[in-house]
């Protein structure tokens, strides 16, 4: 039985194989016969035609111009494509003044320039503007604004000596709303005045401010120019008002002598008062016996108690003058009450300038000479130099807590109530102690 099935087995595989050596040799026989009649060829270019789908185009588009209504220098307007324009025939085209780039193929940008006049203006982009496919736009894309300058602005005032009722301007590029302009002004301390306008310019008359006080003006909130959009303004400037200026009325006398200074400054504070009299006769009053200084045992008379030499001569050993305690004597014989002070300081000074006394001060008209001395009859020895010369202070600049200068007549030239600053005061104060630190406050 396991022979028999083995056997048959057998059989039906040799008839599979039989069978697929039957097909193959079938189908390689019909080959090799089509081959023979129709013979393969190579398809070519020529022969084989592929069919393309027609390419669309798309024609770009204007996104956006950012553009204000208004515009003005420096003001930036960008376009906006939705798609890569071709710079070299894109075109945009303007009246206002500016300059233009590329920032990317779909990104133009424009600044604007200088403003000429205020005036409507367009910007726009030109139909067949090209991208770089090689779409065109299909219509002009306009818009309009108004181009005006911008809105600037300068506060005007005297900043370090402004006038107790002068204006105060604020100075605009382009006409605005004035009450808008009013309610930005304000000054610190608060003081009333008026608004007043010329033209663009704003100003503000103070009904007073004080001397030598401080304020600060400032222009803060909205200003409504007459054309465009509203403008918000931040500014200050500080400024200084001016010292308060008192001058005593008081008559100028030149000196007589050469060296009668002293006698000419005391003869002006007594005109002052109405006492009228001359250089001579004030001199005597000081205590007056010229002589030469005697050279010999260098010994003179004593300023501090007498005129000293000769009032009408020159040389360091024929005439000198006086200190202030003679000058004070001299005042006291002529009616008025006087004091000598040897401590000298603007403030003082100024006190009694504002009390309407004048001064009479000591300093020196050179300094190129050598400072000598003498002995003097009663003991000791005198400090004194060629330059030495008085005047009379007449007014005050500033303030007595804060006094900035001072007027003064100089017998010697001519000058009549000649401004001195402070600095300059002490300067010749100061320059040589015993001599040209003094001063007689005639009352």
């Amino acid at each position: 039985m396991r022979f028999h099935l083995r056997k048959i087995l057998t059989y039906v595989l040799l008839g599979v194989l039989g069978s697929a050596i039957f097909v193959t040799a079938g189908y390689f026989i019909a080959e090799v016969f089509f081959t023979a009649v129709y013979p393969r060829t190579t398809p070519t270019s020529e022969s084989v035609k592929v069919v393309e789908e027609p390419q669309v185009i798309q024609n770009p588009q204007v996104i956006d111009i950012q553009i204000s209504d208004v515009v003005s220098k420096g003001d930036v307007v960008t376009v906006l494509f939705d798609t890569e324009m071709d710079p070299a025939h894109t075109t945009i085209d303007t009246n206002l003044k500016g300059e233009g780039r590329w920032v990317s193929g779909k990104k133009y940008e424009y600044v604007v320039g200088n403003i000429l006049s205020n005036k409507t203006d367009a910007f726009e982009v030109k139909k067949d503007s090209q991208s770089l496919d090689g779409g065109k736009l299909e219509q002009d894309i306009i818009r309009k604004t108004v181009s005006v300058n911008k809105l600037t602005y300068k506060i005007g005032a005297n900043t370090s000596n402004h006038g107790l009722k002068s204006p105060i301007t604020v100075s605009f590029s382009r006409p605005v709303n004035k009450k808008t302009a009013e309610d930005a002004f304000s000054i610190n301390p608060s003081v009333k005045g008026v608004f007043t306008w010329r033209g663009q310019v704003l100003s503000f008359t103070p009904a007073s401010l004080q001397y030598q006080a401080q304020y600060i003006v400032s222009i803060s909130g909205i200003i409504k120019p007459e054309i465009g959009p509203s403008v918000s303004v931040d500014s200050k400037l500080a400024f200084q008002t001016e010292a308060e200026v008192f001058k005593l009325k008081v008559p100028y006398y030149r000196q007589q002598y050469l060296n009668s200074c002293e006698a000419a400054s005391l003869r002006m504070a007594l005109a002052y008062y109405g006492i009228k009299t001359d250089d001579m006769e004030i001199v005597h009053k000081f205590g007056y016996n010229p002589r030469y200084k005697a050279t010999s045992t260098n010994t003179w008379d004593d300023p501090r108690e007498m005129f000293v030499g000769f009032v009408d001569r020159q040389g360091s050993d024929s005439g000198y003058g006086v200190y202030g305690p003679p000058v004070e004597k001299a005042a006291k014989l002529f009616g008025r009450d006087a004091q000598f002070q040897n401590v000298v300081t603007p403030r003082y000074i100024a006190e009694e300038i504002k009390a309407g006394h004048p001064v009479i001060f000591w300093g020196f008209t050179s300094t190129t000479q050598t400072p000598y001395t003498w002995n003097v009859p009663r003991g000791g020895t005198i400090t004194a130099f060629k330059g030495e010369h008085a005047r009379l202070i007449v007014g005050l600049k500033g303030s007595v807590l804060n006094p900035i200068g001072f007027y003064v007549h100089d017998p010697i030239n001519g000058n009549q109530y000649q401004y001195w600053d402070s600095e300059k005061l002490m300067r010749q104060a100061l320059h040589l102690p015993g001599v040209t630190d003094q001063i007689v406050v005639v009352k």
